[in-house]
Order: C-alpha cells, then structure tokens, then sequence
C-alpha cells in the first residue's frame, strides 16, 4: 500500500533531483537565443567592505588596486563591478550591514576558471581580513 507519507517523499526526492540535474545545465537552447549565443557560467562574487578588528573600510584606491593588481590579470576580458549595499551575520552572531561590490564574470565552466576565481577570493579575504566573499554561479545563455 502506498501511503501519502511515502507518496510525498517519493515527490520530494524526485523534485530535489529534477532541480539538481537542471543545475548543471544551460537553460536555454542557445541556437535559439541569436545568433552567436552560446551558454557560459555567470559568477558573482560579493565583497564586503567594512574591514573586521580595524574600524575602517576597503578604500575606492585599495578596491582599485585589488582589481587591477589580482582581478584583472585573472580575467582579463572584461568583468562587471556594481555598488551595493549588503547584510551579514558574522560568526559571532552580529549582524552587519556594509557597502558592498558585486563583481560578474561570464566564463567557460572548467577547472582552471574556477581555480582563479578561487584565488580572488582567498587574496581578498587574506588582504581585507574578511570571513567570507560570497560567490554564486548560475548558467546564462550569452550573446555579444
């Protein structure tokens, strides 16, 4: 017999599993976008600016010294850098709220990609002294 409670865990895993496969996946037919198109990961990475234990904030001169001096040599192509404003609980259970910048790249998903967006991560963390630089990759399907 088939109950519900083994009627809903049987959809749940099934949904999980749905939505972890189409993860890994252009949404999109890429053809069909335009011509040219073709699907790349989207990385953003979220770098707070409040520098923990020194009461200051990264600098617009540092901010530009850490792009030039780590970002840009990685991802020479072109990358995306917006202003924000963000929010974080830290480890210690406080929440803080910071300017923030939120760089993009678009790229090929291989290894060595993701190895050098790695490193910007740990350089900041390791310059700025910070806990964490978010990063979230997704797939687009991109054209220029």
């Amino acid at each position: 017999m088939y109950t519900r409670a083994m009627y809903c865990r049987t959809l749940f895993t099934a949904t999980v599993a749905i939505s972890l496969a189409a993860g890994c996946h252009c949404p999109y037919r890429a053809e069909s976008f335009s011509p040219g198109a073709r699907c790349l990961t989207r990385t953003e990475l979220y770098f707070g600016l409040t520098i923990p234990g020194h009461g200051g904030t990264v600098t617009d001169d540092q901010w530009q010294g850490f792009i030039d001096g780590t970002v840009t040599p990685l991802f020479p192509d072109g990358l995306t850098v917006i202003n924000a404003a963000g929010q974080w609980r830290e480890a210690s259970g406080t929440i803080a709220r910071e300017p923030t910048r939120i760089i993009i790249l678009l790229h090929e998903p291989t290894p060595q990609i993701d190895a050098k967006i790695e490193r910007i991560r740990g350089d900041y963390k390791q310059r700025f002294n910070q806990e964490a630089v978010m990063r979230v990759d997704d797939r687009q399907r991109v054209s220029f």
